[in-house]
């Protein structure tokens, strides 16, 4: 009942008779609050109520001969996490790789159904995304494919 039962005058008049009690010429006593340290090397950014890591929305980049074609008209296509969206895509790259994108385009890809004798399963649906840069920018990891 004693917790419940306190109102917020309550509290206030109890630290005035607390604070009245200490000794006017002793040091107030601080209370130590919590330290959130972020390492250096940490590249995590908070976006709205969220915090991504480039490195996990990103998944590897996707290398075929269409998209080889494409690094003509400075297009990139990446494996992306399935709740990616755009702008987490943009950010992405644009911290992992220093471009800053124009265009991105988010492609859901079904898993295709496989059999392994008599037992019939399906793979993975993944993401693609497909990211346009001005005409200049490149991207390393894609340079000499």
């Amino acid at each position: 009942m004693g917790l419940f039962s306190r109102s917020k005058k309550d509290t206030e008049s109890t630290d005035e008779i607390q604070s009245s009690v200490v000794d006017e010429t002793s040091a107030p006593i601080k209370t130590a609050e919590p330290v959130v340290k972020v390492a250096k090397n940490d590249k995590s950014v908070k976006v709205g109520k969220s915090t991504i890591q480039p490195e996990k929305v990103i998944v590897c980049p996707w290398v075929t001969e269409k998209v080889t074609d494409l690094q003509k008209q400075d297009k990139y296509a990446f494996v992306v996490d399935p709740k990616a969206n755009k702008i987490m895509v943009a950010l992405a790259v644009k911290i992992l790789y220093g471009v800053k994108p124009l265009k991105v385009n988010l492609i859901k890809v079904k898993g295709k159904t496989v059999r392994r004798g008599r037992t019939s399963g399906q793979t993975k649906d993944w993401r693609k995304a497909i990211i346009t840069l001005k005409p200049g920018d490149k991207i390393g990891i894609f340079e000499g494919v």
